[in-house]
């Protein structure tokens, strides 16, 4: 079990990491679902490794995927990811971090026009809620 201070603490070391399909190391190459798991094990929890999916996953291969290790929830304060949409599929995960001044929310994530993981404005619909079983 680890922290979500841990787990925020760990995600942020991610930032500056190239992006990289199926990426799983930080400092090297991370994917959207790389950043969380990448944090995890940097914390010290092993979660299952699924990389069954393409370059553009579907929001069902998303969502199968972060079945392995999450579970669904039904607001933004008890998640540890959020799946958002990314073109008219949730085929992509942000990892919530913060709040700016403004009270909008800043997330972590594998951003693939800037070819590297950053923190920016949440800008993006949620699709679902989702809270790693192991962080708490």
């Amino acid at each position: 079990m680890i922290t979500r201070a841990q787990f925020v603490e760990a995600v942020r070391s991610c930032i500056g990491t190239p992006v990289g399909h199926r990426g799983r190391t930080i400092g090297g190459a991370l994917d959207c679902v790389g950043v969380p798991w990448a944090a995890c094990k940097a914390c010290g929890l092993e979660l299952p490794d699924s990389s069954a999916y393409g370059i553009l996953p579907t929001g069902d291969q998303l969502t199968t995927g972060l079945l392995a290790y999450c579970d669904r929830v039904w607001t933004p304060e008890q998640a540890h990811i959020f799946q958002v949409y990314a073109g008219r599929q949730a085929r992509h995960i942000v990892v919530p971090v913060s709040e700016d001044s403004t009270g909008q929310q800043l997330v972590v994530h594998a951003w693939g026009k800037n070819r590297i993981v950053q923190q920016a404005v949440l800008d993006d619909p949620v699709a679902a809620f989702w809270r790693i079983r192991g962080v708490y």
